[in-house]
């Protein structure tokens, strides 16, 4: 898509508003968008950002050269003018405090201008010094120097705080007729544009219902299955746990082959598994849920498993596989499996304790297991050892895609 491009002049007029001094936790690069805080000759344990955070616990300084200038910087991109800054610094055994701080203020962080001094000859001090100049500036310079005091190390102390009081000229959109300055933009507008994506084999593994468009009428490999049915087992609550009635669920329909398909929007669903039931008690009879439906709509229903049924006594019923009805059979080109599922194996166990023999479900019509896709729940002792299995369905082509998707996507683009 091609874009034309629209440039447009804004307009701004700076405000006055009080500034809010940020705080920071590391040194940064000014000149930037932010405001940033730098130092020359500190020691890198005694970094400039350290005078500008909250803490009195940390301090800007240098700590190892005697008498030795150093330097703290810092920045706000819109111009600020100065009130007062609050300095407190603190010396540290026989490092006095700095001797005389000094402030000056640029644009553009290369011609200085003087605003204020601030001399001390205590080894703590903290003070309140006032700027007098009404002008705004972006940069900031403050100038720390060092005195050896009557043979005392003169070693550079720490700048513990710097808090400063100031006014910031804030830019709002004005006009031609009122501005103190302009930038040209480049004005973008937001486009929808739809993709189609294809695909050219999809499977459907999880639980639900799903819309499939079909892009052109063909023929297509289609496979799928019904949910498996769940296993049940009645147990007695007595002494040693006997285990009565054990019974296991059906596997689902199951149908691969070539279906021809015209174009067009088809509903799929995939089954899920039926849950296993279980009784404990002196009497009575429990049974498992059963599998739902794998569809393909209008065409296919490969149906779920029958869950089982089982009493504490000594009879039961297993789950039956589930039925596959073929409701548009002009469809079928060729089929690999086309069939009901298997029943559940069912076990009469009556009067025996803790283990039993095994009692698999009805086994996939996918990979002839009790664990491939519709295969039925099954049981090994009183508690159901596995559950029945979701459904499932695929479709795939060699020759063109099965399956589209529009995508909307907006793009931010030049007029």
């Amino acid at each position: 898509m091609k874009a034309l491009k629209k440039t447009e002049r804004k307009y701004y007029k700076y405000i006055d508003i009080p500034w809010v001094q940020p705080r920071v936790s590391s040194n940064g690069t000014l000149g930037g968008d932010s405001f940033a805080v730098t130092g020359e000759n500190l020691s890198s344990s005694y970094p400039a950002y350290q005078a500008f955070d909250t803490s009195t616990s940390t301090a800007a300084g240098n700590t190892t050269t005697y008498n030795l200038t150093t330097y703290l910087y810092f920045y706000n991109p819109n111009p600020i003018c100065i009130s007062n800054v609050q300095v407190t610094c603190n010396g540290q055994g026989q490092c006095y405090s700095p001797y005389t701080v000094t402030f000056y203020g640029s644009n553009d962080n290369s011609n200085w201008d003087y605003l204020a001094t601030y001399t001390s000859g205590n080894s703590t001090w903290s003070a309140t010094i006032s700027i007098e100049s009404l002008n705004y500036y972006s940069y900031y310079k403050i100038e720390v120097v060092n005195q050896n005091y009557g043979g005392i190390y003169g070693v550079q102390g720490y700048i513990q705080d710097i808090t400063i009081t100031a006014i910031e000229k804030s830019p709002v959109e004005s006009d031609s007729s009122d501005y103190d300055f302009y930038k040209d933009v480049e004005v973008y507008k937001t486009v929808k544009e739809t993709i189609r994506n294809y695909y050219y084999s999809l499977e459907y593994m999880d639980v639900g219902t799903y819309t499939l468009n079909i892009p052109e009428t063909g023929n297509y490999d289609i496979e799928m299955y019904g949910a498996g049915g769940g296993a049940c087992g009645a147990m007695h609550s007595g002494a040693g746990y006997n285990v009565y009635g054990t019974s296991s669920g059906g596997s689902g329909a199951g149908f691969k082959g070539v279906l021809n398909l015209p174009a067009g929007k088809y509903t799929i669903t995939v089954g899920a598994y039926g849950a296993n039931g279980e009784f404990r008690g002196s009497s009575g009879a429990t049974s498992a849920s059963s599998g739902t439906a794998t569809i393909l709509q209008g065409i296919i229903e490969a149906g779920g498993g029958s869950g089982a049924t089982a009493t504490n006594g000594s009879t039961g019923t297993p789950g039956s596989g589930g039925t596959l009805s073929i409701l548009d059979n002009s469809k079928i080109v060729s089929s690999v499996i086309s069939s009901d599922g298997n029943d559940g194996q069912f076990k009469n166990v009556a009067g025996l304790s803790g283990f039993i023999a095994n009692c698999p479900g009805g086994l996939s019509l996918y990979d002839d297991s009790q664990t491939g896709y519709g295969a039925g729940g099954g049981k090994i002792e009183s508690n159901p050892a596995y559950n029945a299995q979701d459904g499932y369905f695929k479709i795939s082509s060699s020759q063109k895609p099965v399956h589209y998707e529009d995508v909307d996507e907006y793009k931010a683009v030049k007029f």
